[in-house]
């Protein structure tokens, strides 16, 4: 297995490597763009300057968001996630301290949270005060109908088997909601915060049998909680985001402008990083050695919690055996792909678990690279041919 440290996935997470323009002496690394762009404020010109904030940053994304509307449409599009998080409150939001023990969570639209004595009932207290970009309150009935978005299957959320569990949301007043579980388990406060809080009020309206029909009017009707606003969006060019300024926490967002150029080829996005016109992108592993070099850029790299692996088809009676698996494991040079394809920008690994995760094994050791020794007699033993093992590894990848 390989973990990558430039590879987009679903949840709130960016690609890896990200080029910024100027250079500054702050070194922090950067989970996602939104995140830098709300917290970091405007990088200045000198490098002996604070960060200032105010202003408009501009970013360029390969991919274009699909909608505002987090339950129709699919997380693999990492710029989507990104940028709704940005728009909208999670209850609690996962932290990044995962190297030591188990993430904490962070309230956001949430204040606290307490399970009760058996386990069964998750309450949580909102914050007082917090409203919608339109200045409407955000109460317990905005968590308990979302939940109902999530559950109906009109709506089809992708990850609405979170909420099986979850036999009702409870509104107990303005600020108190109870989640009631049909039974204990260890991913209760994970189910039960899975998913962004939406508007009640606004989005109400249409009724959830008319959601899949007409995507555009959730687009057409953005009602936020985030630091951040839709102020307008020109679908495959750019998107612009402003500051919201009923945003609950003070002094953010850092900028008061975020405009993100939809920009698919990566070296015209690099040529804009270069000019200046862009100060925040994407960077593929094959130009990361080149921004190294340019002394008015910066590269930012971290390493994410995923990683790209071979699944073997364990309905076929061949890749059912351990010994055939390892053997086809020692036959792969990952070592090679890692230095051609991800060029160095990526950690070769002996679970699937990443590195800096807390629960990664480092006693364990990747198998070696050993193709002419630990790989024959790997097959030998299983009493597979060479030819039936390449036959069958061209089956299982279609």
């Amino acid at each position: 297995m390989l973990s990558p440290m430039w590879s987009a996935h679903p949840r709130p997470i960016a690609p890896g490597l990200l080029a910024r323009f100027p250079a500054s002496r702050s070194r922090a690394s950067l989970a996602i763009v939104l995140i830098a762009l709300t917290f970091g404020g405007c990088t200045p010109s000198s490098e002996d300057a604070e960060p200032r904030s105010g202003g408009t940053a501009v970013v360029a994304y390969s991919v274009d968001m699909l909608g505002i509307n987090d339950l129709l449409h699919r997380r693999t599009a990492a710029q989507t996630g990104i940028l709704l998080f940005g728009l909208y409150l999670p209850l609690l939001e996962e932290q990044g301290d995962h190297e030591s023990g188990p993430p904490s969570f962070k309230p956001r639209l949430a204040e606290s949270y307490s399970f009760s004595d058996d386990h069964l009932t998750l309450t949580f207290k909102l914050r007082p005060g917090v409203t919608w970009s339109d200045g409407v309150p955000i109460t317990a009935e905005d968590v308990r109908w979302t939940w109902q978005a999530q559950t109906n299957p009109d709506v089809a959320w992708d990850y609405s088997v979170a909420k099986e569990r979850i036999r009702d949301v409870e509104v107990v007043d303005p600020l108190t909601v109870r989640f009631h579980f049909d039974k204990v388990y260890a991913a209760q406060l994970l189910d039960a915060n899975e998913g962004l809080i939406l508007p009640k009020h606004a989005w109400s309206k249409l009724p959830f049998s008319e959601w899949r029909k007409n995507v555009v009017w959730f687009d057409q009707n953005p009602v936020c909680s985030g630091a951040f606003m839709l102020e307008s969006w020109q679908p495959q060019q750019r998107i612009v985001l402003k500051r919201n300024p009923r945003y609950f926490e003070p002094g953010l967002p850092k900028v008061d402008r975020l405009v993100i150029q939809i920009v698919p080829d990566a070296s015209s996005q690099l040529a804009l990083l270069r000019s200046g016109k862009v100060q925040l992108d994407e960077v593929d592993p094959s130009d990361a050695a080149s921004v190294q070099a340019d002394p008015a850029l910066e590269l930012l790299t971290y390493s994410p919690r995923q990683f790209v692996f071979i699944s073997w088809n364990l309905a076929r009676p061949l890749f059912s055996d351990r010994r055939v698996r390892e053997a086809l494991t020692l036959g792969i040079d990952r070592r090679t792909i890692i230095d051609t394809l991800y060029y160095g920008f990526a950690t070769l690994t002996a679970s699937p678990y990443a590195t800096n995760s807390w629960v990664y094994n480092r006693d364990l050791a990747p198998l070696p690279y050993d193709p002419q020794r630990r790989a024959r007699s790997s097959r030998k033993r299983a009493g597979a041919t060479p030819t039936a093992t390449a036959s069958s590894t061209r089956m299982a990848s279609r």
